[in-house]
């Protein structure tokens, strides 16, 4: 029971926009005496009517009695984001993926994220534990954070991961001279919140890098063998011109930051655990010399 009430005083509250010093202001007690319960510690009962009246919820909702037979977790989540401003929802979904993070370790109680940014040599701090049937890994320091969650399907990582000679290819293009420098200012020129996306030129690409035309349009024959960027063709009056365009995509951004990972192996875990017994790879694709390209149906 205590906690369940610890669990819905701090969503009743965070739901109430009212922060521990504020609520422990209107109960009458100390902030430190908030943040407490809300860690796992109880209030003296005759402050319970305050403590419901201050978040304008029952007694019942504080243990978590409202609601007949099993709660909709799904929903619950869905109001609790909700209830932030929309530019603070995605840091408390990331909070919630510490939870589950911290419950695939065996903790049994959540403690704040804070604690496990940075430690006294600024090392970055992971999380990583692998499964039977899966696998997860996070990154917690303040200025890259990230989580993923992979479950394996039933036919192994590698049924669509296989090796292919399409990875060399696009391996080969990005080690290409100014290439990845052109990948940054594609990233850096459009927004995915753009009405449009920013079409260019090669003398656009020419210019930005302070290259000359024909490398602009070797690098740009190189992005779309990868299917980096389209190509259409601009019909001036005049003559038809060829023009590009990179749909934005956070894909990249993703990828840049497991290649940091790679490039910087982690020094630090704050959780790790391995209970895997199988490999990550195990029909030996390797071998298949012509790298034949699995297709994503779903």
């Amino acid at each position: 029971m205590d906690q369940n009430f610890s669990a819905n005083l701090r969503r009743l509250r965070k739901q109430k926009g009212l922060t521990q010093e504020q609520l422990a202001d209107a109960v009458g007690v100390s902030a430190q005496a908030v943040s407490k319960w809300e860690q796992n510690g109880f209030p003296d009962t005759p402050l319970l009517p305050a403590i419901a009246d201050s978040l304008d919820a029952s007694i019942d909702a504080l243990f978590g009695r409202e609601q007949e037979g099993v709660p909709d977790i799904f929903d619950q989540v869905l109001q609790y984001l909700l209830s932030f401003p929309k530019e603070d929802q995605i840091h408390q979904a990331f909070d919630l993926c510490w939870v589950i993070c911290e419950m695939m370790f065996g903790s049994p109680h959540h403690d704040p994220l804070e604690k496990y940014h940075v430690d006294a040599d600024n090392n970055a701090r992971y999380a990583q534990t692998t499964l039977e049937n899966g696998f997860l890994q996070a990154k917690l320091n303040r200025t890259q954070q990230y989580f993923l969650l992979m479950p394996e399907p039933e036919s192994g990582y590698d049924e669509l991961l296989s090796y292919s000679e399409r990875y060399v290819q696009f391996f080969s293009v990005l080690a290409s001279p100014d290439t990845l420098r052109a990948m940054y200012f594609l990233l850096e020129s459009n927004a995915p919140s753009a009405p449009l996306d920013l079409f260019f030129t090669k003398q656009t690409l020419a210019h930005a890098l302070s290259i000359d035309d024909a490398h602009a349009q070797q690098i740009i024959e190189q992005l779309l063998s990868v299917s980096l960027i389209a190509k259409a063709s601009l019909d001036t009056g005049l003559k038809q011109e060829s023009i590009y365009t990179y749909i934005p995509n956070c894909t990249f951004i993703a990828f840049l930051t497991f290649t940091y990972t790679l490039l910087n192996t982690p020094n630090y875990y704050c959780l790790q655990a391995n209970h895997r017994p199988n490999p990550f790879f195990r029909n030996a694709t390797y071998r298949n010399t012509s790298g034949a390209e699995k297709k994503d149906s779903n």
